[in-house]
């Protein structure tokens, strides 16, 4: 079935967007895709593309999976009757032995694909009807995930964001230590971790990603500029550390620590909060200073904004405005937002990131990315209660060497970060294609497939 040269099998919902946006694609079929849940990715590719007919392929069918359906809008919800129908079908026109406009051959015991009007419908095959679209907004109240209420209450802060970035891998390519040395450029990568609220995990997704850089053979500095409370130290167990006031005082202390220790130092927060003042305006000084010494400076941020922060937005590279589960966190993130584009902030190398992520999570970067306007957002799965403890034990680079889903999208986050030699292969190539192709999430095809 993969083989069929009428078919395109996605691997990710990333890739099945990209494929129902730039190929002619007039039908999709969502299957089982691993990294998210299939009602969301089906949602997600109603909004990018309304002319699309999405299906949604289920052989559990329930009450709860029908109102979801219905509130997102999609066009078919497959049982396995009619999942079976529909690729007889299309097979069949594929191969020329069926008529275009779906009409059933004569003498073909396959009738043609049930219509939104005329379906029949049982508890394992239904179609949505126009009447049943008609009660999307009572179906929805019951449905799991986000509801249309706590769409609506977000919808009021709506603000136009920057246009999406369509060449990912070759703006990583543009921003690696490498290629910025191959024009000239000296200074580092700068990766600032920010976000509108508290305990998203931006500390521990700061220490992951400079050991992630560091295992890549980068010299990396990781800066914790949460002056009030950090707890990079706390995180960074076994790591060079530089303490923030001999950081900022003294000129030599971050280059003695890259030439003693090498790979990986942290500059950790005051020990005493009321530093914190003290030391706030010379955060954007350290971190040139960190850039001139370092391919990589990583900089966490606390969750209470100030100028420093919209400076270190405005002097990264790789500025991240990272969120989690909450709602609230989503929120709290366009506020951020809003206020780096009063403040004349270039919001366009921003990249977004949704922390915590399962197949079970309540919000996914597909969710996020439907409520901020349809700009990319990456995931950073949920590595539960293993990764501090493997911090707290001074094991981050068994943490970074392991193969779990999380150490996965981490490296795939810093690949988009360009922290990394050389740039990354692009993906979607034929390789990658056929590597993922037994892992299919999507069916879809278009005309040129057909013709």
């Amino acid at each position: 079935m993969l083989q069929s040269s009428w078919l395109t099998a996605c691997a990710s919902a990333d890739e099945a967007r990209r494929v129902a946006r730039d190929q002619e694609v007039d039908e999709a079929w969502v299957v089982d895709p691993e990294d998210v849940e299939p009602i969301n990715l089906a949602a997600t590719l109603k909004v990018d593309r309304p002319s699309l007919r999405v299906a949604l392929v289920s052989f559990r069918d329930s009450g709860s999976l029908r109102s979801r359906a219905h509130a997102a809008r999609l066009d078919a919800l497959y049982g396995r009757p009619q999942f079976v129908k529909s690729y007889l079908l299309r097979k069949q026109r594929a191969l020329g032995l069926a008529p275009a406009d779906g009409a059933r051959i004569p003498g073909s015991a396959t009738p043609s694909v049930a219509s939104d009007a005329d379906s029949t419908a049982s508890d394992s095959d239904v179609s949505l009807t126009a009447g049943q679209k008609a009660r999307d907004s009572r179906a929805s109240q019951g449905s799991d995930g986000l509801s249309r209420s706590i769409r609506r209450g977000f919808a009021e802060t709506r603000a136009p964001l920057a246009a999406p970035r369509t060449a990912a891998a070759s703006g990583a390519a543009r921003r690696s230590p490498a290629s910025r040395a191959a024009r000239g450029q000296t200074d580092a990568t700068v990766v600032a971790l920010a976000s509108g609220s508290g305990g998203v995990g931006k500390s521990t997704l700061a220490v992951v990603l400079a050991g992630v850089a560091a295992q890549r053979g980068l010299h990396v500095a990781v800066i914790d500029a949460d002056l009030q409370f950090g707890d990079v130290a706390q995180l960074a167990v076994g790591v060079a550390t530089v303490p923030f006031s001999a950081a900022v005082e003294d000129d030599r202390a971050l280059a003695a620590a890259r030439e003693a220790d090498g790979m990986l130092v942290a500059v950790v927060a005051p020990e005493r909060v009321e530093d914190s003042d003290r030391f706030a305006q010379r955060v954007g000084a350290l971190v040139e200073r960190a850039a001139r010494l370092f391919d990589v400076v990583v900089v966490n941020t606390g969750s209470f904004w100030a100028d420093a922060h919209v400076e270190l937005m405005r002097r990264s590279t790789c500025p991240v405005l990272l969120m989690d589960q909450r709602i609230s966190s989503l929120r709290s993130c366009r506020h951020a937002l809003e206020l780096c584009m009063r403040c004349g902030v270039a919001t366009g190398p921003f990249t977004f990131v949704v922390n915590r992520t399962s197949r079970r999570s309540r919000l996914s970067g597909a969710d996020a990315s439907r409520l901020l306007d349809g700009v990319p957002v990456c995931e950073v799965r949920d590595g539960g209660s293993e990764v501090e403890e493997l911090l707290s034990a001074g094991s981050l680079f068994e943490l970074v060497d392991g193969r779990s889903d999380f150490q996965a999208s981490v490296a795939v986050l810093a690949d988009r970060l360009g922290l990394c030699r050389e740039a990354p292969a692009p993906s979607g190539g034929s390789d990658a294609k056929d590597a993922k192709a037994g892992r299919g999430l999507l069916f879809a095809w278009g005309s040129r497939g057909l013709s």
